[in-house]
């Protein structure tokens, strides 16, 4: 066989393995651009402007700390063709008995957070809310 075409094939089968491990990597991975500061732009719990959430981690595993005072560990993964990370978490201060599940979605440039705590004798209510990114000078 001519060297080019075995050259030609060796190259092709190159590009057909590389393509095939970008597909077989975790969707996880895919998380790590959440990484930054997120600003709130609604929320069934009411209007707060500067409540804000800042995503830390790896891609896989991700710390959420929102400065009004929770803080959850998250595993993201691929749900439905989207990037979603869920986990548990805690809130500080009169709260700290009350536990939560938190789920987040990235849907465009926005993060969809549903939290549910778990509050003993009270029924589960979850609170619902939408992030953007917080851009200093914008």
């Amino acid at each position: 066989m001519p060297r080019a075409l075995t050259g030609h094939r060796t190259l092709q089968g190159l590009i057909i393995a590389l393509a095939l491990a970008a597909g077989a990597m975790p969707a996880a991975a895919q998380a790590g651009h959440w990484s930054g500061d997120w600003q709130q732009i609604a929320s069934n719990a009411g209007r707060c402007p500067s409540c804000r959430i800042a995503v830390a981690g790896d891609g896989r595993t991700l710390t959420v700390t929102a400065n009004n005072g929770w803080l959850a560990q998250l595993a993201a993964g691929k749900d439905g063709g989207l990037t979603v990370a869920s986990g548990e978490g805690r809130w500080a201060g009169r709260l700290a008995d009350a536990p939560f599940h938190i789920r987040i979605v990235e849907r465009g440039m926005r993060l969809y957070m549903t939290m549910e705590v778990f509050t003993p004798g009270r029924p589960k209510s979850p609170i619902r809310a939408v992030f953007g990114r917080s851009w200093v000078g914008a």
